[in-house]
């Protein structure tokens, strides 16, 4: 066990290039004014050895199938092993011949289901409401209206009793 100022663990380390330094407990100690690890360690030396000798190669593996992409399924199409297809947000591919005329993929089990289309999410938070537009021109006037029927004539007043003469009598105050 030691004490070494933590300022000096790099060195510390690098004493042993070859070794493996496993500090199995430590603790900081406060010593003055520099702070310390208290701690046990185990060290093991390593040596390089020798390489060992190559294994032998590996079988090959046998070749691989592609897929190819025929865009969306249809009814109408011959479908031959290895082709992809599109259906209702999934894609499929056939593992045998599908002569035209077969059920959809979702449910012809000579369709193997590549990716599944998943659920749709939930309806986002409506806008804002955008700016209301610039007013427009004013119309042009419309024509006159056609010029109404004449009204019927009223019926004649009752006479009434007048004053038959009438007399100013002017004074003059002078």
């Amino acid at each position: 066990m030691a004490n070494i100022p933590i300022s000096q663990l790099p060195q510390a380390f690098s004493a042993y290039p070859e070794s493996l330094l496993v500090i199995v407990n430590y603790d900081l100690v406060p010593t003055g004014q520099t702070n310390y690890i208290y701690y046990s360690a185990l060290t093991a030396q390593f040596s390089a050895g020798t390489s060992g000798t190559s294994g032998t190669s590996g079988t090959s593996g046998t070749s691989g199938k592609s897929f190819i992409w025929k865009g969306v399924w249809s009814s109408s199409i011959n479908y031959v092993e290895g082709d992809v297809v599109y259906y209702n947000g999934s894609s499929y591919v056939a593992t045998t011949t599908i002569p035209s005329g077969g059920s959809s993929p979702d449910v012809n089990f000579n369709w193997g289901l590549i990716a599944q289309a998943g659920t749709s999410g939930t309806d986002g938070t409506s806008g804002t409401d955008g700016t209301s537009g610039t007013s427009g021109i004013d119309g042009t006037s419309g024509t006159s209206g056609v010029n109404g029927t004449s009204g019927t004539n009223g019926t004649s007043g009752t006479s009434g009793a007048g004053i038959a003469n009438y007399y100013a009598t002017i004074y003059n105050n002078q």
